[in-house]
C-alpha cells in the first residue's frame, strides 16, 4: 500500500493529494466472465475521490454499456484484469475528466460491424462527446500498457477488439499514449481529432487493424462542408479549437491492417513523425500527409518524417480482414509515402485558404523504404490541376537521406512538377544502393522543424 501511495503520489500534480486505493470487488463487481458487471464497475467509478487508485483484481469484467470516469487526477490499475464489453454500439470506457491515467489493462469486446462514434470505441478521451468541438479540452491524460485485442477466431463475434477506435483521442491537451498493444480495431488503432495538441504516441504495438493504425485528423467542420468565404472568416476561430498540434509519433512496431494506412497527418501542424516500423499496408500508403476535400479538413504544415522503417506496400493481400471471402477493397496506388493536398477551385482562389488548406514544410528524411508496388515517395497529386487550376497548395518539401530498395514504380515522383512554387528538394537518396536525383527535384531545401509536445 505504502509503496502504491509513493507511486501514484510522483505521478499527481503537487495540488492534488495522494488518495487511498479501492477495489471494484468492494462494490459488487464480480470479474468472473459471466455475470454482468457494469452498474458495480460504475458505482466504483463514482466513488473515486481526485488522487485515488482503483484497482481491479484478477478476472474478467464483463461491461454492458460505456463506463465513465468523471473523477479528475485518478488512475485505473489492472492486475491481471480484463474488461470485455459486451454491447458493440455501447462500449468505451470513457474518461471525461482532467488527469486520468489507465494502465495494464486487457480488453475485449463484442462487435458486429465497423462504427465510429467515440461512444463505440475501446477507450475514448473526450469530456462530452455531446458537444462535439465546443467542449473544454481535456489535460493530462495517460493511456499506458493496456492490451486491447480480438477475444476469439475469426468469424466470432468477439474477433475483433473494438467497433470503433481502439484508442480515441479528442480535443485533449497534454496526452500520453505509450506501451499499448492493440489487434483487430475494425477502424483507427489510436485515432487522434478535435483539436488535441501535446501528445506522446511512443512505443505502441498495432496489428491488423481496420482503418489507419495512427490517425491524426483535424476537420474544420466536422465532416461537413462549407463555402469557402464562410470559411475563411472563420478560419482563425476553428484553428483554435479544432487543429491537432504538437504531436510525436515515435518507436512504434505497426503493421499489417487491412484497408487503411500506416501513419496519417490529414490536417495537423507540428507533427514529428520518426523511428517507426510501418509493415504490410495492403491497401494504401504508409505514411500519408493530406488535406482531403471530401472529409473537409485542415492542410500540414510543419511535419517531419524520419528515420521509419517502411516494407511491403501493396505487395501482398492482407493477413486478417472482415470481409466476406473472396471480396476486397482494391487498393488506392498511393505511394509507401504520400503527400498530397486537394482543393476545390473557390477554395484555391481564396489566399488564405490555400495557405491553410495546403500542404508546406515537410521533411521527408533518413527513411528506409522497401518492397514497393507502387511509388517510393509522391509529392502532390495526378488529379489536383482539375480540382484548384491556380496551382498545387504543396509548399517546401525535403526529401533526403532516404534508402530505397525494390520500388516497382518510381522512387521520388512529383506531381505538376511545373509548378514554381512548389519548391521540393532531394539530396542524398539511394535506390537499390545507388546515389539518384528524382526528377523535379530542385537543390538542397531548408524547411521549418515541427515544435515537439511541450
Amino acid at each position: 500500500m505504502l509503496r502504491r501511495r509513493a507511486v501514484l503520489a510522483a505521478w499527481l500534480p503537487l495540488a492534488v493529494r495522494a488518495g487511498t486505493v479501492l477495489d471494484v470487488r468492494s462494490f459488487g463487481a464480480l470479474g468472473d466472465g459471466v455475470a454482468d458487471d457494469t452498474r458495480a464497475l460504475q458505482r466504483a467509478l463514482d466513488a473515486l475521490a481526485p488522487g485515488d487508485v482503483l484497482r481491479f483484481a484478477p478476472g474478467r469484467y464483463v461491461h454492458a454499456q460505456r463506463l465513465e470516469v468523471r473523477t479528475p487526477h485518478v488512475q485505473l490499475l489492472a492486475d491481471a484484469a480484463t474488461l470485455h464489453a459486451s454491447n458493440p454500439d455501447d462500449q468505451a470506457l470513457l474518461l471525461q475528466a482532467d488527469g486520468i491515467e489507465v494502465r495494464g489493462f486487457a480488453m475485449t469486446a463484442v462487435t458486429d460491424r465497423r462504427r465510429d462514434a467515440p461512444w463505440q470505441s475501446r477507450i475514448a478521451i473526450w469530456r462530452d462527446p455531446r458537444e462535439r468541438f465546443e467542449a473544454a479540452p481535456l489535460r493530462d491524460i495517460r493511456i499506458v500498457g493496456n492490451r486491447i485485442v480480438e477475444g476469439g477466431p475469426p468469424g466470432s463475434a468477439t474477433a475483433n477488439s473494438s467497433s470503433s477506435a481502439a484508442i480515441f483521442v479528442h480535443g485533449v491537451h497534454g496526452f500520453e499514449i505509450r506501451g499499448n498493444e492493440v489487434r483487430r480495431s475494425l477502424s483507427d488503432a489510436i485515432h487522434i481529432t478535435g483539436g488535441a495538441r501535446d501528445g506522446r504516441i511512443v512505443g505502441n504495438r498495432v496489428r491488423e487493424s481496420g482503418d489507419d493504425m495512427v490517425g491524426i485528423v483535424s476537420y474544420l467542420h466536422g465532416r461537413t462542408r462549407v463555402d469557402a468565404q464562410t470559411l475563411a472568416a472563420t478560419l482563425d476561430a476553428l484553428r483554435a479549437r479544432r487543429l491537432v498540434q504538437r504531436i510525436l509519433v515515435a518507436d512504434n512496431d505497426l503493421a499489417g491492417n487491412y484497408w487503411g494506412r500506416g501513419i496519417t497527418v490529414v490536417g495537423g501542424e507540428d507533427v514529428t513523425i520518426e523511428r517507426n516500423r510501418i509493415d504490410a499496408t495492403s491497401h494504401a500508403a504508409a505514411v500519408y500527409l493530406a488535406r482531403e476535400d471530401s472529409y473537409a479538413t485542415f492542410g500540414v504544415q510543419r511535419v517531419r518524417v524520419c528515420d521509419n522503417r517502411i516494407t511491403r506496400v501493396q505487395t501482398l493481400a492482407p493477413a486478417y480482414s472482415v470481409l466476406p471471402p473472396g471480396r476486397r477493397e482494391r487498393r488506392t496506388g498511393h505511394a509507401a509515402v504520400e503527400v498530397v493536398a486537394l482543393l476545390r477551385r473557390e477554395e484555391a482562389a481564396v489566399p488564405a485558404l490555400v495557405q491553410a488548406l495546403g500542404i508546406a514544410a515537410v521533411e521527408i528524411a533518413g527513411n528506409t523504404i522497401e518492397d514497393v508496388a507502387t511509388d517510393g515517395v509522391r509529392i502532390g497529386d495526378r488529379w489536383q490541376a482539375a480540382l484548384a487550376p491556380l496551382g498545387a497548395p504543396v509548399r517546401g518539401v525535403r526529401v533526403r537521406g532516404n534508402r530505397l530498395a525494390r520500388v516497382q514504380g518510381r522512387a521520388v515522383r512529383r506531381v505538376n512538377a511545373d509548378d514554381p512554387d512548389a519548391d521540393v528538394g532531394c539530396e542524398g537518396n539511394r535506390l537499390d544502393g545507388r546515389p539518384f536525383e528524382p526528377a523535379g527535384c530542385g537543390a538542397k531545401l531548408a524547411v521549418s522543424a515541427p515544435q515537439l509536445p511541450r
